[in-house]
């Protein structure tokens, strides 16, 4: 239709088995095949994750390109004296537009790489999240895959379907509350150590501050890979 082709065949929202969520693309080469994945909890609408395969030839190469700074450490004085030690005049006649900003961003990138440190961690992870059960995201998976088959053998308004999908949404309904569970344990210990040993005021607000609806959100403990 119209030269495209819509890559979604499953249905995305239960109550009504329709498919809501389109990709499109105008090339039969780019997206890999889509995968559903169960609902998060308390919601009907299938989440759909995907590959999209393009290629990019950027204008230059940054041998830095990937790496997360850590700026809040940054030698910034270090930077400054740097940049004072080049001879700006010298360096502007000599060079034309093309080669002066070549001649920057490698300068910019050098300093940087030099004086920033790099990050420790690329990924910042809920520390609750990782006490999840796994036997629980494993049971889930194969329920959602269990409901799948029967949906397609029998339709999703057989007594199988829907008993299936009904003990789906109960297992959900036990993540979300162990999860919430986990979350107030954790923040329950940091303040039971604040009283006794100094703690990092910012670890504390990042993990207090993190309420119920960015457990989910911020992590993938519901999705299958």
């Amino acid at each position: 239709m119209l030269g495209l082709t819509q890559w979604v065949r499953e249905p995305t929202y239960l109550p009504s088995q329709n498919i809501l969520d389109l990709v499109l693309t105008t090339e039969p080469d780019r997206v890999l095949e889509p995968v559903s994945c169960p609902p998060l909890p308390h919601c009907s609408h299938v989440i759909i994750k995907f590959d999209y395969v393009f290629q990019v030839q950027p204008p230059f190469t940054n041998p830095h390109a990937g790496t997360r700074y850590d700026w809040a450490r940054g030698d910034y004085a270090g930077i400054r004296n740097s940049l004072r030690n080049i001879d700006w005049d010298f360096e502007l006649l000599s060079r034309d537009l093309t080669s002066l900003d070549s001649f920057l961003s490698s300068t910019l990138h050098d300093l940087i790489s030099l004086f920033v440190p790099p990050m420790k961690s690329k990924v910042r992870t809920l520390p609750w999240l990782r006490r999840i059960p796994k036997n629980l995201t494993k049971l889930r998976t194969n329920i959602w895959k269990e409901y799948k088959e029967l949906r397609r053998q029998h339709g999703h308004q057989s007594h199988q379907a829907l008993q299936c999908l009904f003990n789906l949404n109960n297992l959900n309904a036990r993540l979300k509350q162990t999860t919430m569970a986990l979350q107030a344990n954790y923040e329950g210990d940091l303040l039971k150590d604040k009283k006794t040993k100094p703690i990092n005021s910012s670890t504390l607000t990042f993990e207090t501050k993190s309420r119920q609806d960015r457990c989910w959100a911020s992590e993938d403990p519901w999705h299958p890979h």
